[in-house]
């Protein structure tokens, strides 16, 4: 964390969020969400921490659209498609990783090029021994 340099503003949900976190039966935690910074400008990769260690690495995950006369919508109507369908980003965490107890996990979005991190505004509530988890925002 302490290469990048740490923007003070969090990145509003309409930009990134945490869509869907659960324990998978593996015991491995699934995290799926969206990120840009803005217009055609998505995250590189979600940082997700807990304090200022780095358990997982979300990557990008895009969702192929559906094809229109043998062309791919998404590149054909870009402008039409929804930015929750163009940044998405998926991370699994085995649970070895989580640390004991109660915590509290971060996401972070990085952009490689600027060496900046943003944090999202939405945090995991995480309890590794009751395989729970709670999505909240600040």
């Amino acid at each position: 964390m302490k290469w990048f340099k740490k923007e003070s503003k969090t990145l509003p949900q309409d930009k990134a969020d945490i869509t869907e976190a659960k324990f998978l039966e593996d015991g491995s935690l699934e995290i799926q969400g969206v990120a840009r910074f803005g217009p055609d400008q998505p995250a590189d990769a979600i940082l997700l921490t807990v304090g200022q260690r780095v358990i997982a690495i979300g990557q990008p995950a895009p969702r192929h659209l559906l094809r229109i006369y043998g062309l791919d919508y998404e590149f054909s109507n870009y402008e039409d498609v929804p930015a929750r369908d163009s940044y998405q980003w998926q991370s699994a965490v085995p649970l070895s990783d989580l640390p004991d107890g109660d915590q509290t996990l971060d996401a972070w979005a990085l952009n490689v090029e600027a060496r900046r991190i943003s944090r999202l505004d939405a945090v995991l509530h995480v309890q590794k021994d009751n395989r729970r988890v709670e999505n909240l925002v600040r």
